[in-house]
């Protein structure tokens, strides 16, 4: 009986980075090697079959010559039956259907591949695609690797197509590939080759348009676009905001924000169906222009508001309210986003919707907390998140009502564990893989103290069962960290944690989390020998150089005692300086101790702040750079360095929360360079804290100290994660090469160049030439050759080039009257992965000029696109008196007053409507 071979084919389940093709140093395949795996074709054993049928089909299109020689020479009708399927899968398809636009998750498909059958029949056209499709159908794709099955379950997750025709199709395909893969210079290199007019339907002009506009030919884009004067208009009219166009279904990647901003801002500005805002939505806030966006929702409130509930509704007007308020917490400037909730809840009371109050983007109990009043904040948000959290959340629709936010209420609910409303709560929300569940964790954690610390240790044991898959390792590691700080840990829990990871799903890290889960079981124990070796398989996980300082402690303290008892197995040991008997402790009491074990003399430290506690949320508690033997202290919200010799701290910064694991792991062996830093950024007067400090009376550690300077961001660039920024608000950058142990400052790079300011930049890495280059059709990157990396920085000062092998800096003159401009990434949006251009621009305020620069030569060129958007670090690099100020000077532009009295006025305004209409 013959068999369907159609098992043969690998289910599409990875994403691209995993799949791989043969190397270009692969052997090519032998006709020994073909005839073996023809003659296995037969074997008696079906997995025997089954294999060499697969490897035949990844052996690629270069067999197909010799199968056909054998075909007719097989008599075995399983083998000729095998045979046939895979010539019919290896030979390119005449007539077939090419994906343009797909999500991988939902479909199983990426652009660029090219569906033959529907079913195991072969399909030959996009109608004939569109008429067989039925739930469940199971689509056959050509691929480099060979051919793919996959499962399309519902007919909505059909990708956008076009049809495929020989010859043409396959130069098509590979171009939407290459495309698709960050080779928009390439792709359009293989448009333009082809030969004689390619139907629209198998080119669709589109296509053509967004691959020419972003390979850098914006001219024949804007040619293109000219014969589709509807191709930005949305699909649904109903929602003109979020609506893709027909030219972000076009292609892999959506329409580029330039093109859509001139659309909008030219061609509809008088159509009445038009929404003024649209474009705001559309393309500021998606572009990442938060202060721009703020600018025109804040113009449209500020110029209709006295019309509230005559011309501009009650909804309208909640609605712009509630995008400034949106856009006032991107810029993070707090105290103003919390002041405009209640107003915005003002209207939205008096909606069909109607909420309690607003929760969307942040919550106002933060304004009570930070003033003292704990309580207040907590009576005032609790039955509102509790309705929002109540399982299953609120529908997709509600966006009013988001139960990410909702979720802080843990943070003001565990400031108060003997409330009944606590463990009411964790009723709510404890449920199995509920979505909610780990941001609740999350803040539950971040309120732990003293006070409460038990109760959180109880309450994540019941929680842990029930967190996500892909949360698995954090809170694993968040358990046994609750378990390791009690005065009388249980080895048993923590070992019950790391078991609990056996069956959680692979990420990259697991082996590592597992290993210090593990090592901190050993400790808890006191076997030091142990859980060093543990500590051997954790890699650069935070913690672990001091978890291995706490164990050399150990093995130390077991030959010479301490003579108090409470110094013997302290949580955590770091030696004070580079060699000798000094040691930083922190005692199970959770108290940090200065002991010298050759003389046994100890002096305590006061704790870093009121309610500092060694919490899971700033792992790993100390740090040290091991060059200069320098210590400091994690809080929640700091950075906080501990001097042996000195009365106080000397370097004191503001981080981020999430931002610890990264300063532990790439900063920490740079501290010395960072804190150097520290005294070039300026305090500027006016409110540098997120908070007003009219607003922060209390619970300080909670937020960024403003008479403090702040780390602004750290981050890996991309595809070369040896090289970390560092940022400071308002201050000098690092640059730091982590394997190589180099690191160059912003002072650095203005000493160089003889500039009279620090320069603030962004960083991209860009392999040597010819390193990064496709190594097949689709396009995917090849291994990266040894050498260094070209590391350039679009900064105040105009290009810089790093030569970081040399640390050498040069200065890169652009085209045009202004040599050096200040310059951001460009982003259409897309990603780029030819290591052989770098993009800049301008920034949009000052015309978002294009330029592109060959790595090869360093020569320059102006394009004629136009970059309408900002990288999300942008504000981070500015100090928050600096973006206040900014933003003041945009709302005076269109004749709105400062952003402090906008929202004072605002609240005023609505608090009176309040009262005289009360419904």
């Amino acid at each position: 009986m013959l068999e369907s071979a159609a098992f043969a084919l690998q289910p599409a389940t990875a994403p691209v980075a995993a799949r791989c093709d043969r190397g270009e140093g692969a052997k090519a395949p032998s006709a020994n090697d073909v005839s073996e795996l023809v003659g296995r074709l037969g074997d008696p054993n079906y997995r025997v079959r089954e294999d060499a049928t697969r490897e035949l089909l990844l052996l690629g299109p270069e067999i197909v010559a010799a199968l056909e020689t054998r075909l007719p020479q097989e008599t075995d009708p399983e083998v000729r039956f095998r045979l046939r399927f895979v010539l019919e899968n290896l030979r390119p398809p005449q007539n077939a259907v090419l994906v343009l636009r797909s999500d991988y998750y939902s479909s199983g498909l990426y652009a660029g591949d090219v569906i033959t059958h529907v079913n195991n029949l072969r399909v030959h056209s996009r109608a004939e695609l569109l008429r067989r499709l039925r739930p469940g159908a199971m689509l056959r794709v050509r691929r480099a690797e060979g051919p793919f099955e996959t499962l399309l379950r519902n007919r909505s997750d059909l990708p956008v197509v076009c049809d495929y025709r020989a010859p043409a199709g396959e130069t098509i395909a590979s171009a939407v590939r290459l495309y698709a893969y960050g080779y928009a210079e390439q792709a359009y290199e293989l448009l333009r080759e082809l030969k004689g007019e390619v139907p629209e339907s198998e080119l669709p002009a589109l296509l053509h348009a967004l691959v020419a506009y972003t390979a850098g030919d914006a001219q024949s884009a804007f040619d293109i676009l000219a014969e589709h004067p509807d191709a930005c208009l949305p699909v649904s009219l109903v929602n003109l905001s979020s609506s893709l166009s027909a030219l972000d279904l076009a292609g892999p990647v959506g329409a580029p924000y330039h093109v859509e901003w001139r659309w909008w801002t030219e061609r509809l500005l008088g159509d009445a169906w038009a929404e003024h805002d649209t474009p705001i939505h559309r393309v500021l806030i998606p572009a990442g222009r938060y202060a721009d966006a703020l600018q025109g929702v804040a113009k449209s409130w500020w110029d209709s508001r006295l019309q509230l509930g005559k011309t501009l509704s009650e909804g309208d007007g909640g609605n712009v309210l509630a995008v400034c308020a949106w856009m006032v917490s991107e810029l993070d400037l707090v105290s103003e986003a919390l002041r405009l909730i209640e107003p915005r809840s003002i209207l939205l009371r008096r909606t069909p919707q109607g909420a309690r109050k607003w929760i969307r983007v942040r919550t106002d109990a933060w304004l009570p907390f930070a003033r003292g009043d704990a309580q207040a904040a907590l009576d005032g948000f609790y039955e509102d998140a509790r309705a929002i959290l109540q399982p299953p959340g609120p529908p997709p629709e509600r966006i009013i009502e988001n139960p990410q936010v909702a979720a802080q209420v843990a943070f003001f609910l565990y400031q108060f564990p003997r409330d009944e409303r606590v463990s009411d709560m964790l009723a709510v929300v404890n449920q199995p893989d509920y979505a909610p569940l780990a941001s609740y964790a999350h803040w539950m954690l971040y309120a732990v103290r003293p006070e409460n610390f038990e109760l959180a240790r109880e309450h994540m044991l019941a929680i842990l069962p029930n967190t996500p898959e892909r949360e698995a390792g954090k809170f694993a590691l968040a358990m046994a960290l609750l378990e390791y700080v009690r005065q009388r840990p249980d080895p048993e829990v923590i070992a019950a944690a790391r078991a609990g990871l056996a069956d959680a799903p692979p990420w990259s890290g697991k082996q590592e989390t597992v290993a210090l889960i593990t090592a901190l079981e050993h400790l808890a124990k006191g076997a030091a020998d142990e859980a060093g070796k543990a500590l051997g398989a954790a890699g650069a996980q935070p913690g672990v150089p001091v978890l291995r300082s706490t164990a050399e402690y150990l093995a130390a303290s077991a030959a010479t005692p301490p003579r108090d008892e409470g110094l013997q197995r302290p949580l955590m040991a770091v030696r004070t300086g580079r060699s000798g008997a000094k040691w930083l402790l922190l005692t199970r009491a959770r108290q940090f101790v200065w002991c010298d074990l050759a003389s046994g003399e100890s002096a305590a430290i006061p704790a870093p702040s009121p309610n500092w506690f060694p919490g899971p949320l700033n792992w790993p508690w100390i740090g040290k750079e091991e060059s200069s033997g320098r210590l400091w202290v994690y809080g929640l919200r700091r950075v906080i360095e501990l001097r042996p010799d000195a009365d106080g701290p000397e370097f004191r910064a503001n981080i981020r929360t999430e931002d610890i694991p990264a300063f532990d792991r790439y900063v920490r062996p740079n501290f010395t360079a960072l804190a150097d830093l520290a005294g070039d950024v300026q305090q500027e007067g006016g409110e540098a804290g997120e908070l007003w400090r009219d607003d922060l009376l209390a619970g300080r550690e909670y937020f960024a100290d403003p008479e403090l300077p702040e780390i602004g961001f750290i981050r890996v660039l991309p595809r070369e994660e040896r090289m970390v920024q560092v940022a400071f608000r308002g201050g000098p950058h690092l640059l730091i090469d982590t394997a190589n142990e180099r690191c160059w400052s912003s002072r650095w790079i203005a000493e160089q160049l003889g500039l009279a300011t620090a320069p603030r930049f962004f960083a991209q890495a860009v392999g040597p030439l010819g390193v990064e280059t496709p190594n097949s059709e689709d396009g995917r990157a090849g291994g990266a050759a040894p050498g260094e990396t070209n590391l350039y920085l679009f900064s105040e000062a105009g290009l810089l080039r790093l030569d970081s092998a040399k640390g050498v800096i040069h200065r890169i003159e652009l085209p045009g009257p202004e040599p050096y401009p200040a310059l951001v990434p460009e982003s259409c949006p897309y990603e780029r992965r030819d290591s052989c251009w770098v993009y800049c621009a301008r920034l949009p305020e000052e015309g978002g000029q294009v330029y592109r620069l060959s790595v090869g030569d360093d020569r320059a060129e102006l394009l004629g696109m136009v970059n309408e958007a900002l990288p999300r670090e942008y504000y981070w690099m500015q100090s928050r008196a600096e973006l206040r100020r900014k933003v003041n000077d945009l709302l005076a532009q269109v004749g709105v007053p400062s952003l402090r009295e906008f929202v004072e006025e605002t609240k005023q305004l609505l608090a009176k409507y309040a009262e005289v209409n009360n419904p």
